[in-house]
């Protein structure tokens, strides 16, 4: 069997899970140790019997419903990748956004931050990147996660980041700290944002019942206020990530008991994850448009120019490539920002061919509508045609993410 056919007929199987293509590249990108690239340009690649019986093997584990990151062993947070097991809950994409939040109220100087709770390490590895000049200390209760954790310190090298096994803060003893950040086991088993599949398979400790839930948010913000009390945490807080069906209960406990904590608002917070995919939707939106402008305009301008249509001379039609060609790059930016895709790396690979196509583009519409210089229609003609197939490559590379060059 090879590349394609499997891939076909494993999406077919996984037609329950939320990303059965997906699903599969994965897991077929694991077996074989290709990229997804060269899965696709050589799609006719033969299986070897060895590599067709791992993938039964681990296509009939996820089609019970295990979590593709369990069984590939890792995944990647913050562009980050980590080794993951069924020790901790999977890190999530939603809470970038409280990395995002600890980032943007981090005192501009040298401090140390505390994540409690740390599970794979996934936040204070995300913060021990991006600030290299701060010490961050990752506390977990259990021996596994701590263990998962220091692996995942050594695979990203950093030297920033210590790894220790407490009870909250039981192992810190009179240490103090800038910022706590803590994404807690607080998620209902009944939780209906869960998936079936991946609601059976948390552990023991993992799969935390609705009052484990709470009583673990209560023991946070107890344990809180006793740092703030002995003066041990900075004034910037604590920040604490709850679950959609937590909010209100987690509110509550917070105006109770943590009520006298400097700077803790009093006040429900929007749903962080919400409004990081609105904003991603708003730029996503803007993008297509700009992107059909430019194609609808290009073609426009250039039947006007060679129809000598007086339009041509019209301001609004000298300005509005402008207009347009900001808003395509400020909303490119902005979902470069939030996809974390950059131009010159690995996983930018096809945004770097896209940069170029666009420049090419560029070039190729100055000769199709330049006015300064005369040239032949002909050569005018071939600019514009050249000009369509760029804009082409430019809009698959945008929506498959594949690089055509690999």
């Amino acid at each position: 069997m090879d590349f394609q056919r499997w891939l076909r007929e494993a999406a077919g199987e996984l037609s329950e899970s939320e990303s059965p293509k997906r699903d599969a590249e994965i897991l077929l990108e694991h077996v074989t140790g290709k990229a997804r690239t060269y899965l696709l340009a050589f799609g006719e690649t033969e299986l070897t019997a060895e590599q067709e019986a791992q993938l039964a093997a681990l296509l009939a584990r996820r089609k019970t419903g295990e979590p593709v990151a369990h069984l590939v062993g890792e995944r990647e947070f913050w562009s980050l990748p980590l080794y993951v097991s069924a020790a901790t809950l999977i890190p999530r994409p939603d809470t970038e956004c409280l990395v995002e939040q600890a980032l943007a109220r981090l005192p501009a100087a040298a401090c140390s931050i505390l994540d409690l709770g740390t599970g794979t390490g996934a936040i204070a590895l995300a913060l021990a990147t991006e600030r290299p000049d701060c010490t961050v200390t990752a506390v977990d209760v259990m021996p596994d996660a701590v263990a998962l954790a220091q692996r995942n310190v050594e695979r990203l090298g950093l030297s920033n980041v210590t790894v220790l096994q407490s009870s909250w803060f039981e192992a810190l003893e009179n240490r103090s700290f800038a910022m706590v950040v803590s994404n807690p086991p607080y998620i209902d088993e009944h939780d209906p944002h869960l998936a079936q599949g991946r609601r059976a398979l948390r552990t023991a400790d993992g799969a935390r019942g609705r009052q484990r839930g709470i009583s673990r948010s209560r023991s946070h913000c107890d344990n809180v206020t006793k740092t703030f009390a002995s003066r041990r945490l900075a004034a910037r807080g604590a920040w604490l990530d709850a679950g959609r069906s937590r909010a209100g209960t987690v509110y509550a406990i917070r105006l109770r008991r943590c009520r006298n904590l400097p700077r803790l608002r009093r006040q429900r917070t929007p749903d962080a994850g919400a409004v990081a995919m609105s904003l991603f939707t708003v730029l996503i939106t803007v993008h297509l448009i700009s992107v059909a402008l430019t194609v609808s305009f290009f073609i426009v301008r250039y039947w006007w120019r060679y129809s000598n249509n007086p339009l041509m001379d019209a301001r609004w039609v000298r300005i509005a490539p402008h207009c347009i060609d900001t808003l395509l790059l400020l909303s490119g930016a902005g979902l470069m920002w939030k996809t974390g895709y950059l131009p010159f790396t690995d996983k930018g690979a096809w945004l770097t061919e896209k940069l170029f196509g666009v420049i090419i583009y560029i070039v190729l519409g100055f000769i199709a509508l330049g006015r300064r210089r005369p040239r032949s229609q002909q050569v005018g003609f071939i600019a514009f045609l050249l000009g369509l197939v760029v804009l082409y490559i430019i809009i698959k590379l945008a929506t498959t993410r594949i690089p055509l060059l690999g």
